[in-house]
């Protein structure tokens, strides 16, 4: 869209002949802008009430990674879980005493990688698939333990995404790098470090830091980066980390909350700073399936989107309804009306296609 071509001003040896009946007989240059480069990284949650919206979440996620590996964009795709069956085998975290540490059970599961080869891609859409199958409860036969959901370990997430966002925007030589973290939830684990003792300890009181995201009031607490001294003083524990993986990557952070039909306004009404934009959220949800924010702190876009089976892409054909056979369709007025009729219909039915394909659509929107 954004190539420019023009004349050179030499002539085209191969068009000579034709100066007769055609102007057109320059050399031409067709110059195409350089835009930034993007990557994406995913992290979805993989808690227990992600139940109900697993299948539909793989299935808009497999929309998502055709889409880059056929347009040639770097990605990477991890599930966050505190299950100890995902965690079976691997060794315990390093503990460092007045380091941030993960949760013993942490740990992310990658599903795909634009690394991968046709093969081991194909295996693991494969495996996605029998997940979904498991999921929309179209089979019973199980799946295996470590893919069993749990809490919802955002906060570690986060913390891991530093470096490994990091190495994947240097390895792929990227300018932008698209971190998404889809949930359902708030974060389960609050922020911790390891004490003198070398035991983990929560800022504050386990219970406020833990469940309400931020210490005491009587208290400020700070993350410091060991090398550079930069620090960051911590109020909301998961928005303090996000700040931090902003300001060390350069990476454009991205949030997808999974919401209830019920719970949708009362979520907009909690995340939103101004209320003129807030109603105007809510009937964003109501009318498209999803609201877009960009002014929730640590985000530079946040999207509430429905749970559940609104999750589902829709594919199927288009077919109009049975039209009245007592149409008479000489008659111009009739006819058009008809038609009319179908135009609509077809309408409804292709932007309910596009909308259905809600985390490709804003991806798409975020490197175009």
């Amino acid at each position: 869209v954004r190539a420019l071509t023009a004349k050179t001003g030499e002539l085209d040896m191969n068009r000579v002949h034709s100066y007769r009946y055609s102007d057109d007989v320059f050399k031409k240059v067709t110059t195409i802008p350089q835009g930034k480069s993007h990557g994406l990284v995913m992290f979805i949650d993989l808690s227990s009430s992600m139940y109900d919206s697993i299948c539909g979440t793989f299935e808009q996620l497999l929309n998502l990674v055709l889409f880059c590996r056929r347009v040639n964009i770097p990605f990477e795709v991890y599930g966050f879980t505190d299950s100890y069956n995902a965690r079976d085998g691997l060794p315990a975290h390093p503990r460092n005493t007045g380091f941030c540490m993960y949760d013993d059970r942490f740990c992310l599961r990658q599903y795909f990688t634009n690394r991968m080869t046709g093969t081991e891609f194909n295996d693991a859409l494969q495996n996605i698939l029998c997940m979904m199958q498991y999921y929309s409860r179209a089979t019973y036969t199980g799946i295996p333990t470590q893919e069993q959901l749990n809490c919802t370990p955002l906060n570690p997430a986060i913390i891991a995404a530093i470096e490994l966002v990091k190495q994947f925007k240097a390895n792929n030589g990227l300018d932008i790098v698209n971190t998404i973290f889809l949930t359902d939830g708030e974060d389960t684990h609050g922020i911790s470090y390891v004490n003198s003792e070398g035991a983990e300890s929560y800022l504050g009181s386990s219970y406020y830091s833990r469940y309400y995201g931020r210490p005491d009031k009587s208290e400020r607490n700070f993350i410091r980066d060991a090398r550079t001294r930069q620090q960051w003083e911590i109020g909301h524990s998961t928005t303090t980390l996000l700040n931090i993986l902003r300001d060390k990557t350069g990476a454009k952070v991205i949030g997808f909350y999974l919401a209830k039909k019920r719970d949708a306004q009362s979520k907009i009404e909690q995340m939103s700073r101004d209320r003129k934009k807030c109603d105007s959220h809510i009937e964003s949800f109501k009318k498209n399936r999803f609201a877009e924010m960009t002014d929730v702190d640590g985000y530079d876009a946040y999207y509430i989107i429905p749970n559940g089976s609104g999750l589902s892409v829709s594919s199927d054909e288009f077919e109009a309804s049975e039209i009245d056979t007592t149409i008479d369709w000489e008659d111009e007025k009739q006819a058009k009306k008809a038609m009319k009729s179908v135009q609509k219909e077809f309408t409804a039915q292709m932007t309910q296609k596009m909308v259905s394909r809600v985390l490709l659509n804003r991806f798409i929107e975020h490197i175009s």
